[in-house]
């Protein structure tokens, strides 16, 4: 696979990002914020958003360029969850690899999460 992110691994539609939104998991950083549900397709998808406060569109297109090539650096799509990563409106004010470090951090904490529930679950 390339290293472009696979149509079917992207997650389009408006309301599958808003039933992830609501699912109410996520976690944020001063750059960018990031939620997640158990994934409805086969495979992990991956869905970028990126608001008008940001700039104009080829600032926009740039951040969402961006946000992806560190989701396909951080996120492993053999995952059994679906991703939405939010850049907020001071994501430039940060550089490339601050952002990436954000994003690798809530990946983290989401990852330490699961961790604590596989844990409850084998004590019940």
């Amino acid at each position: 696979e390339g290293i472009s992110v696979k149509r079917y691994r992207r997650i389009l539609k408006s309301e599958e990002f808003q039933e992830i939104i609501h699912h109410k998991r996520f976690f944020t950083s001063p750059s960018l914020c990031l939620y997640s549900a158990p994934r409805k397709k086969e495979n992990s998808r991956i869905g970028l958003s990126v608001g008008k406060k940001i700039g104009c569109a080829v600032v926009r297109n740039k951040c969402k360029r961006q946000l992806r090539m560190m989701a396909i650096d951080i996120i492993p799509f053999e995952d059994n969850r679906d991703y939405i990563i939010l850049a907020r409106a001071n994501y430039f004010n940060y550089s490339y690899e601050e952002n990436k470090k954000q994003l690798e951090n809530l990946y983290k904490k989401f990852k330490i999460r699961k961790e604590k529930k596989e844990k409850q679950n084998e004590i019940q």
